[in-house]
């Protein structure tokens, strides 16, 4: 087990993105350079299996983090109370005096996911949609189902009068024997508009 102590940061539009946190402690004036990989991952505090972070104490601190871009650009400076239990649950101990208050407001806002007020216009619009799909739908697979169906026929043999189902739309077939006698065959146009029995 560690202590260790989250932060998010709000960037403003254009900014340089942070790569590490100068952290201070106020009351020893002890300073670190912190990576912003392990404070995303970890937080503040110390990993000892990555043997990297600040130390934090058992006891209450007064932490001065302060953002340190790419180019050695700082950011504004802002101050937190790190207890020196840990924090278990998710809350906002410290913001800088320029944070957008509107997102502050919300519990842990994330930018560009905000919460959106219920519309019935955004509703009616799903349904409508979804019964246009349906409509499309049902139209394409009764065309299918029109045009790709069998249309079989008896055809009586002309040798041993036995029924013989001949599917008069397959064009793979033109013609046949009677599967019962084989004396008599029979033949179809190719689109299956004429149905012809000729004894041998």
């Amino acid at each position: 087990m560690w202590t260790t102590t989250r932060t998010a940061l709000q960037l403003r539009e254009g900014s340089a993105a942070v790569e590490a946190f100068a952290v201070r402690d106020v009351d020893t004036g002890v300073n670190q350079l912190v990576d912003a990989r392990h404070v995303g991952a970890f937080g503040l505090g110390e990993v000892p299996a990555c043997r990297h972070g600040f130390s934090l104490s058992s006891s209450p601190q007064t932490l001065e983090l302060v953002p340190v871009g790419a180019g050695g650009a700082r950011g504004e400076p802002w101050v937190l109370r790190h207890d020196g239990q840990g924090l278990i649950d998710v809350v906002r101990v410290a913001s800088p005096a320029s944070a957008d208050a509107d997102l502050i407001a919300g519990p842990l806002p994330v930018p560009g996911h905000e919460r959106r007020a219920f519309s019935w216009v955004s509703v009616g619009g799903m349904w409508t949609l979804s019964a246009l799909l349906g409509l499309l739908c049902g139209v394409v697979g009764f065309l299918f189902w029109r045009f790709k169906r069998r249309r079989v026929q008896d055809v009586r043999c002309a040798a041993c009068h036995a029924a013989i189902p001949v599917d008069v739309l397959d064009d793979r077939t033109d013609g046949f024997f009677c599967p019962a006698c084989g004396t008599a065959g029979v033949w179809k146009g190719r689109r299956g508009v004429d149905v012809d029995v000729t004894r041998l």
